[in-house]
């Protein structure tokens, strides 16, 4: 049905259709399967190709096997076996009389004569045998010599005859949606996919990490930081995710941070004090720059400035040994090992103190070692020696900031 005959309805939902159909997982599956049904006689595909190599075919059933089955048989790298260059002539031919762009509808029958397209190599040895012909083709991708395209192939043996100029019309109808959708859908799968890669940046972030805009509602946080969101000793989320700490007075500290960060773009910092140690939060800016983003996008976004909090450890505090938990999934007894290793304590000395098995405490700090990725406790001592960083933002001339501890060895 053409889209002259289709009414406001109809034509509003094939549009919409465009849409959904470019984020499907094999994408276009139900425009072309909603077109075929519309104009019978064709079959409907999208065709990717560069320059005169094809690519693939896609059918609403999938990968056409068959038309690469053909296509293998009888091409090498885009040309045909056992013929002179010259006479490889279908696309070249077609690219000698038009010059398609992206979003141009273009018609086989237009471009040759009958003779002229029954009389090619590529119609002989291809397309004829797989009982297809004259083509009507949508371009509406490209990159370098590789182009997409929609391409419907007459059936040649068919009782239905194809309407050719009502098919070219819905097409000229569909063509800007169909452009626009295909470059939405590819930033949508570029977006998820450096989302995705963000995120494992962020996790691998060894400091619990909260983001959250510039009215404290929880955007996102590393794994860490859900972590220390989950259990509930030093934050929480409050209705509309607004970030909240246990303590009143120090949610009003944290929300005057956090303006402070958005307006001066100056990180600030405080400290707190929870069932486990002292934890040191610092408030920064986190946006990248809209430097080179459009003067409209600056005005929507600008002031939705990110603002991360970082939890961690300040001058001689000892580091908590939830953040510990936390960041390296440390059990609470492992926890409690680790600060003691770190601040100098041998398996001896731990062990009279908790009363435990000196066998059992060399093995509890093996594990945190493992957990951690490291062999000795000055290694230790380095790898969390991240945890100070966050103190950095109260006294940058405290050594203690900037320094490591020096600990003993301890024996095995």
């Amino acid at each position: 049905m053409p889209a002259s005959e289709m009414n406001n309805k109809s034509i509003s939902e094939l549009i919409g259709l465009v849409y959904d159909s470019a984020l499907e997982k094999m994408q276009w599956q139900s425009l072309l399967a909603k077109l075929n049904e519309l104009f019978p006689g064709f079959m409907g595909a999208v065709f990717t190709q560069e320059g005169e190599k094809f690519i693939g075919m896609y059918t609403p059933e999938g990968f056409n096997n068959d038309a690469q089955k053909v296509y293998d048989e009888h091409t090498e790298d885009g040309k045909v076996h056992s013929i002179s260059d010259e006479q490889n002539d279908h696309r070249r031919e077609l690219l000698k009389r038009i010059d398609p762009q992206i979003g141009d509808v273009y018609d086989s029958k237009k471009i040759f004569t009958d003779e002229e397209f029954k009389s090619s190599v590529s119609y002989k040895t291809v397309l004829e045998p797989a009982g297809i012909g004259h083509w009507i083709s949508l371009k509406f991708a490209q990159s370098g010599i590789r182009e997409a395209v929609f391409i419907f192939f007459e059936f040649e043996k068919t009782e239905v005859t194809p309407n050719r100029e009502g098919l070219a019309e819905m097409l000229e109808l569909l063509s800007p949606h169909v452009v626009r959708a295909t470059r939405i859908a590819r930033a949508l799968r570029l977006a998820r996919e450096a989302a995705e890669s963000f995120q494992g940046f962020l996790d691998a972030i060894a400091l619990p990490m909260l983001v959250t805009d510039s009215e404290g509602r929880l955007l996102f946080s590393n794994a860490a930081g859900r972590r220390l969101l989950n259990r509930r000793v030093v934050f929480e989320t409050e209705s509309g995710d607004r970030l909240r700490m246990l303590n009143e007075d120090d949610t009003k500290s944290l929300h005057q941070q956090i303006l402070e960060a958005n307006e001066n773009l100056v990180p600030g910092g405080m400290r707190i004090q929870d069932d486990l140690g002292a934890i040191s939060l610092c408030i920064a800016p986190f946006h990248p720059s809209m430097n080179d983003a459009a003067e409209a996008d600056r005005d929507l976004f600008d002031t939705r400035r990110m603002i991360a909090i970082f939890a961690g450890s300040q001058g001689e505090d000892p580091i908590n040994s939830g953040l510990l938990r936390d960041v390296f999934e440390l059990t609470e007894r492992e926890a409690e090992i680790c600060r003691a290793v770190l601040i100098g304590k041998i398996p001896a000395d731990i062990a009279k103190a908790t009363g435990r098995a000196e066998k059992t405490i060399r093995n509890q700090i093996q594990s945190v070692y493992s957990k951690v990725g490291v062999n000795s406790s000055q290694a230790l001592s380095d790898a969390l020696f991240v945890f100070r960083t966050v103190g950095a933002i109260f006294n940058g001339a405290d050594k203690q900031l900037f320094e490591g501890q020096t600990l003993p060895k301890i024996s095995n």
